[in-house]
C-alpha cells in the first residue's frame, strides 16, 4: 500500500503532470448520443491509419489507441471518449500536447457529423437511451452493483465525463496528499460544468450534476480524506471496508473486501479491487484528482496549473493546509450544489484563486510559463471573479 504514495518522480526526473480528458460524443444534427460502432469508431480507425497509431484489443470489445508518445485514446462504459496524456515535465508541454491531439480529433469527428461535448453530464439525453458499450467482466459487474442502489450509478457510468488530473507526489507525499484532499471541494466549485441533465427537475438544481451523482453512489468507495498522521493506514482501512463487486456471484450483494480477505482473497484480487475505488483523490504511485468536470480544450490546462501551484509551491501549500478547513462530505455536497455561489466555499475559492497565481509566479517560468499563467488569469477573471463557473458558458464543446 505504501508504494501507492511514492515520493518524487521516478528516476529523479522533474515533477510531471498529465490529464485524462473525457468527452461526450453527440450527433451534431440532433444532439443524440453517438454510439461507437455506428459513429465514432470508424472515425478513430481512419484517424489512426493516417496518424500511425497502434490499436490494442481490449476485454471490453472496443480497441484502445496508442498515439506513440505514451498517450492513449480509449472508450468509457457509455461510449464517452477519453484521452490520457503522457506525464509531462511542464504545464506548457502538457498544454501543447493537448492541442496537438484534441484539435485534430475534434476536426475528424466533425467530418463524421459528431461533436464532442465538454460537459460533466449529458444535458439532454435520457438515461433510458444510454447503453453500456463495453463488455467483459468489470463493467457489467459494476453496473449491477450500482443498480442495487438506484439509477445514479448507471447515469454516472454512461452519461458523465470528467477531467482527471495526475501529478507526481514530490518530496513530501503526506503534505501533498493532505492538501489535495483539502482543495477537492474547491476544485468542484471552480470547474463546475454540468448544470443540466435530462431529469434535473427530479434531481434538483446543481452547478455540477456530476459531482452530485457521486455523492449518491456507493459511499464505501467514494471518500475525501481529512489530514491524518498516517494517510497510508487511513487509505488501507478505506480500501478494506469498500465493497468488492469483482468477487463472488455477480447477482449477490457485494461484501467489504475485508471479508473476502479473511476467506482467502489474494494480492491480485486486492490490486484489482483498488482500481474500483473512486475517492476524490486516489493514490496510484502518483496523485489522481477526480473532482473536475469535463472542460473545453482552452481550459483543460487550467485545473492542472491550479493543482500544480497549490500542491508543489511549498509556501502556497502550507497556507492551504493552515487556512482552509478540513474536507468532508458536506463540503463536497455544497460544492456540487452551489459551486462558487456557496456562502462559505465561494469566498474560500476566490481566496484560493489568488494563492494559485502567487504559487505559479513562485514556481517560475520553467514550470509555469507566462502563456499558461495568462490562461489561468483569464479563467479566474471570466468565471471565478464574477462568482461564476464554466457551466455558465452557453457553449461547451471540445473545440470552443
Amino acid at each position: 500500500m505504501r508504494t501507492l504514495f511514492t515520493p518524487g518522480a521516478p528516476g529523479g526526473v522533474p515533477l510531471r503532470a498529465g490529464v485524462e480528458a473525457e468527452f461526450l460524443p453527440l450527433h451534431a444534427a440532433d444532439g443524440r448520443a453517438a454510439r461507437p460502432r455506428e459513429a465514432t469508431l470508424p472515425v478513430l480507425e481512419a484517424l489512426a491509419a493516417r496518424q500511425g497509431w497502434t490499436l490494442e484489443a481490449t476485454a471490453g470489445g472496443l480497441p484502445r489507441f496508442h498515439l506513440g508518445a505514451g498517450d492513449v485514446l480509449s472508450y468509457e462504459p457509455g461510449g464517452q471518449l477519453e484521452y490520457a496524456s503522457p506525464a509531462l515535465p511542464s504545464l506548457e508541454a502538457l498544454d501543447r500536447r493537448l492541442h496537438e491531439v484534441l484539435l485534430p480529433l475534434a476536426e475528424a469527428m466533425a467530418t463524421g457529423g459528431v461533436r464532442l461535448l465538454a460537459r460533466g453530464m449529458d444535458p439532454a439525453n435520457p438515461l433510458a437511451d444510454a447503453r453500456l458499450v463495453l463488455a467483459g467482466e468489470r463493467y457489467p459487474r459494476q453496473r449491477a452493483h450500482y443498480d442495487r442502489r438506484g439509477p445514479a450509478g448507471r447515469t454516472m457510468m454512461l452519461q458523465s465525463a470528467a477531467l482527471h488530473l495526475n501529478l507526481d507526489f514530490g518530496g513530501e507525499p503526506g503534505a501533498v496528499w493532505d492538501a489535495a484532499n483539502v482543495v477537492a471541494p474547491h476544485l468542484i466549485a471552480l470547474f463546475a460544468n454540468s448544470p443540466h441533465r435530462h431529469d434535473e427537475a427530479a434531481a434538483g438544481p446543481h452547478r455540477s450534476h456530476r459531482a452530485a451523482l457521486w455523492r449518491t453512489l456507493d459511499p464505501t468507495r467514494n471518500a475525501v480524506f481529512a489530514p491524518a498522521p498516517d494517510p497510508v493506514s487511513a487509505y488501507l482501512d478505506f480500501a478494506l471496508d469498500a465493497e468488492s463487486f469483482l468477487l463472488g456471484d455477480p447477482a449477490a450483494p457485494s461484501r467489504p473486501f475485508r471479508e473476502w480477505l479473511a476467506s482467502g482473497a489474494t494480492r491480485e484480487d486486492f490490486a484489482r479491487h483498488l482500481t474500483t475505488l473512486f475517492p476524490e483523490v486516489r493514490p496510484r504511485t502518483y496523485l489522481e484528482l477526480r473532482s473536475v468536470d469535463s472542460l473545453p480544450l482552452r481550459w483543460c490546462v487550467v485545473p492542472a496549473a491550479v493543482v500544480w501551484a497549490l500542491l508543489h509551491h511549498v509556501p502556497t501549500r502550507a497556507r492551504v493546509l493552515r487556512e482552509l478547513p478540513a474536507p468532508d462530505t458536506d463540503r463536497l455536497l455544497r460544492a456540487g450544489r452551489a459551486g462558487v455561489g456557496d456562502p462559505a466555499l465561494g469566498p474560500e475559492t476566490r481566496w484560493l484563486g489568488e494563492r494559485v497565481l502567487e504559487g505559479l509566479h513562485g514556481l517560475g517560468p520553467q514550470m509555469a510559463p507566462r502563456r499558461v499563467v495568462a490562461r489561468v488569469e483569464a479563467f479566474l477573471q471570466r468565471f471565478t471573479g464574477r462568482g461564476a463557473d464554466p457551466g455558465s458558458a452557453e457553449a461547451s464543446f471540445l473545440e470552443d
